[in-house]
């Protein structure tokens, strides 16, 4: 239970995150749409992800991985800032989706 709320909150983290950055890239130097698009996408990715969690985990760990490597690939030239928050976020993802694979003991 506490990872699933880690996990949520750590998504939550995210999803802001990548609103942020796509709306400061928006009055960047000519950039626009070039990377806040990207980045609002990933954001819908990593929400769609945590709203998908329950239903459909394999397809939602994928969701929220693809969405915390966005930045790292949209903003290549900043990659070491970005890469250790998708390791976390990666790292979150595949012990709760470990967790719930785990089969249970048959009483």
């Amino acid at each position: 239970m506490k990872l699933q709320r880690v996990l949520t909150g750590v998504g939550v983290g995210l999803v802001l995150f990548l609103l942020w950055a796509a709306l400061g890239a928006v009055n960047a130097d000519g950039a626009g749409l070039r990377y806040s698009g990207p980045m609002l996408v990933a954001a819908g990715l990593a929400g769609g992800g945590l709203a998908l969690r329950v239903r459909a985990p394999r397809v939602a760990a994928t969701m929220i991985v693809v969405a915390a490597a966005a930045p790292a690939a949209i903003f290549y030239w900043m990659a070491p800032v970005f890469v250790p928050g998708f390791v976390v976020v990666t790292a979150l993802v595949l012990v709760d989706l470990r967790r719930r694979r785990r089969p249970t003991a048959a009483v």
